[in-house]
Order: structure tokens, then C-alpha cells, then sequence
């Protein structure tokens, strides 16, 4: 096959390659209209109802946070229920926040200040409100000191549309500990059964909420997105080649 015949040859399969590419894309938008809004609507709604009736009950909920470092924060109450109401004509993101207080707080000194600043570092990450004080010696440079931590633990539970593979995203922060978890589900996911589960969740009730079980359908769509990232790496080499391609002709014409 001469140099043109495979220039040619390539041009075509990326060619073919970039209008599949473009159709999946189209795709995933009618999904992402047709499933994930109405999924998004359908958590908005939930959680709507649940920081009105949560906040009238106020059910009595009483998690213990181990803060790494300074120990168990207890005598903490769970309460406050929040679901963002600031929202845009079409959703794309649905958070729901709450918190847990307590009236107790946790100190710890520090002889280093490297230690101290990891664990201010973390706390900040986490979203927690402490007071931090350093240690002055005789020449005004800061040796150690003390980190107080409040009793206050922010926590989110964040549904996100996906536009690029029309999934929703489940973000949940400080739910267990200081820490973050994230889920990707299919719309069909957000049935009631689900609901349910979240429900059991923010009360802290036994569920399944991070254990849900994926279909055989959408089993398949994860292993689609994953041929589509292969695909993709397939056309990166095929625009290599053909570069290397149009170098070599130029250089045998030139």
C-alpha cells in the first residue's frame, strides 16, 4: 500500500471514528434531558420534604465522631437539616447539609510545628471550626502550641449530574468520620426503594444506601464508558500515525 493509499486509509477510519464519537455524545445529552434531570428533580423534591418534617421532629440522633489525633467528640446531637434552595431553572447539582453539635470541644497540645499544622490542615479540610494558639519562646518564633476543636461536625450528601456519561455523582462528606465518599449511579437508581434507603441513612438506621446493587443494564453501560475511553485512546494513536504519515510523504515529495 503506497503512503497516500494509507493516509487515505487513515483520514477514513478517523473519519468514521469521530462521527461514532459524536453520536454517543448526542446520545448521552437525550439521556442526560430524558433521565438524569427528572432523577435530579425527584432528590430535590425528597429533600425538600425532608428538612421540613426533620427539622419539626427533630428525632433524637446521637452519632460519636472520632477526631484523628484528638480523640472521641461525644454528647453530640444531629440536627439542622439544609437542602440548598438557591437553584437554577435546570438542576445540576442537589446538596442537602446538616450537623452535628455538641457543647463538649476537644484540645490537644503540640510540642512540634509541623504536627500542629497537619492537623490544622485537616480540620480546615474537613470543614471544622477550631481556635489554634502558637507557642512564643524568647525570640518570637512560634514552638508548638495548642489546637482547640469545637463541637460542630458539617455534613453534606451531594447529588451531581454528569453530563459527560449522563450518570448522577454521590458525594457524601463527614458522614462516618472526617472523611469523603463518593458513588456513581445510573438514573433508573433513583427509585423509591432508594429514597428509602437515604432516608434510613440521614437517620442513621441500618441501610444499604453505598451497597446498592448495579442491573445487568447498567453493568453494561460502565463497561460501554470504558470502551469509549478505549476508542478514544484507538483514534489518539490513529492522528499519531497518520502525523507520522504526512511527515514521511512530505519528506520523500520534498
Amino acid at each position: 500500500m503506497s503512503v497516500r493509499d494509507k493516509i487515505r486509509q487513515m483520514a477514513d477510519e478517523a473519519r468514521i471514528a469521530e462521527e461514532e464519537a459524536k453520536a454517543s455524545r448526542e446520545t448521552l445529552r437525550q439521556k442526560y434531558e430524558e433521565e438524569v434531570s427528572p432523577a435530579l428533580e425527584r432528590l430535590f423534591a425528597f429533600f425538600v420534604e425532608m428538612e421540613e418534617n426533620l427539622n419539626y421532629l427533630q428525632p433524637d440522633i446521637r452519632p460519636v465522631y472520632e477526631i484523628p489525633g484528638f480523640g472521641e467528640l461525644r454528647r453530640l446531637v444531629q440536627g439542622n437539616y439544609q437542602i440548598d434552595k438557591g437553584r437554577k431553572k435546570i438542576l445540576s447539582r442537589v446538596p442537602f447539609h446538616f450537623s452535628c453539635d455538641s457543647p463538649e470541644v476537644l484540645r490537644k497540645e503540640f510540642d512540634d510545628n509541623r504536627k500542629m499544622a497537619s492537623a490544622v490542615d485537616r480540620l480546615d479540610r474537613a470543614g471544622l471550626t477550631f481556635d489554634s494558639r502558637k507557642r512564643l519562646e524568647g525570640d518570637n518564633q512560634g514552638y508548638g502550641g495548642h489546637v482547640t476543636v469545637n463541637g460542630h461536625i458539617p455534613v453534606s450528601i451531594v447529588f451531581r449530574g454528569l453530563e459527560e456519561t449522563a450518570t448522577i455523582q454521590l458525594s457524601i462528606r463527614n458522614y462516618y468520620n472526617l472523611d469523603s465518599v463518593k458513588s456513581e449511579l445510573e438514573p433508573a437508581q433513583i427509585n423509591d426503594g432508594f429514597l428509602e434507603e437515604l432516608a434510613s441513612f440521614i437517620l442513621r438506621e441500618q441501610n444499604n444506601l453505598m451497597t446498592v446493587e448495579l442491573s445487568a443494564e447498567e453493568k453494561a453501560h460502565f463497561s460501554s464508558l470504558v470502551d469509549q475511553e478505549r476508542e478514544k485512546e484507538r483514534r489518539d494513536r490513529l492522528r499519531y500515525l497518520r502525523d507520522q504519515l504526512e511527515t514521511e510523504a512530505r519528506q520523500q515529495f520534498n
